[in-house]
């Protein structure tokens, strides 16, 4: 019913509710200055709606004639880079009134554009895509620079380390690659799944990846080894996004089951589910580690509230005890 649900996962407290989408939700992100979210969904009048965080009111709806949009990225500078069903990628500058006359396209994927990365510094964009290829463009003009090829299969996902030296994908050949962004060579392949790897996220520290896939599981990985170092059970179903907390000790989870789930990265220890009413198909982490974004099949947008004991927040205002999966 396209419902705008917060909740406070420590509190117990009913939710707040604000007419969202009315299609499925694919793709959510919070923009670099925390203070704000975008949700994309498979409207029937596509728009990206942006959200303020602070009052969760929808403060715009960008309207555009992409079809079904998958992938949303916030660079830097203030555009907006979204990738579509059909391989179109197009990025905007919503800041600028006359943003839907002067598009950045991004011209050769011939299939669906499932991921989406930034560098850190904004000048690389870097889509992954169900054409079985990974492609690096100049974020600034929109000019491939290269095409990384590697995979057997469909790509699903993609990260890049936070000092903007490799990217991270996730496959449909089960496995997960590491690559150079500077010469586009494949490094390394990580083995260890059974079905597709359909998300990847990094460590802020640029030294684990965690990847999740259709095999039901989580895979916590050091990326100069390419070392398997834990496998992570939980999920009843398909693993869809991940969202790593600004603080790198934890990783967010979204899943076909309905659910949201947040892992302790050092101990594997399932901290928190939250569950939806339908598949959970994106999430995303604001900067102040405790406000997640997810999206879900029925239309639905989450805003919601981690509190977990060392929460800094949680010492300057203490709660009683209780559990911080409670919602």
């Amino acid at each position: 019913d396209g419902i705008i649900k917060v909740w406070n996962l420590h509190g117990g407290k009913s939710p707040k509710r604000h007419q969202g989408h009315r299609g499925s939700v694919n793709a959510v992100a919070v923009m670099p200055d925390g203070r704000r979210a975008l949700s994309a969904a498979r409207d029937t009048n596509p728009g990206i709606k942006e959200w303020s965080l602070k009052t969760l009111d929808e403060q715009a709806t960008y309207y555009h004639e992409m079809s079904d949009v998958k992938s949303l990225a916030p660079t830097p500078h203030g555009w907006i880079v979204a990738g579509a069903d059909d391989g179109t990628l197009v990025a905007w500058n919503f800041e600028d009134e006359w943003w839907e006359e002067y598009p950045r396209t991004f011209q050769g994927h011939k299939a669906s554009i499932s991921g989406l990365a930034v560098t850190p510094d904004g000048r690389l964009l870097i889509s992954a895509s169900k054409d079985k290829t990974l492609r690096v463009w100049n974020a600034e003009t929109g000019r491939e620079l290269r095409n990384l090829m590697g995979h057997s299969a469909k790509f699903q996902a993609v990260a890049i380390t936070p000092d903007g030296q490799f990217v991270v994908s996730g496959a449909d050949d089960r496995t997960v690659g590491i690559w150079t962004l500077r010469t586009g060579e494949e490094l390394r392949t990580l083995q260890g799944h059974t079905e597709s790897v359909n998300a990847v996220a990094i460590t802020p520290d640029g030294t684990k990846v965690v990847s999740g896939a259709s095999d039901l599981t989580l895979k916590l990985w050091d990326l100069e080894s390419g070392r398997e170092l834990r496998t992570l059970q939980g999920h009843k179903d398909w693993i869809s996004s991940l969202a790593m907390t600004p603080g790198g000790k934890s990783v967010v989870s979204a899943s076909n089951d309905a659910t949201l789930k947040v892992w302790d990265l050092e101990s594997g220890a399932c901290l928190c589910t939250f569950t939806a009413e339908s598949a959970v198909y994106c999430c995303a982490v604001a900067s102040d580690s405790c406000t997640i974004v997810a999206g879900e099949h029925s239309g639905r947008v989450h805003f919601l509230r981690l509190v977990l004991p060392d929460d800094p927040l949680e010492e300057e205002n203490p709660r009683p005890k209780q559990s911080p999966c409670k919602r």
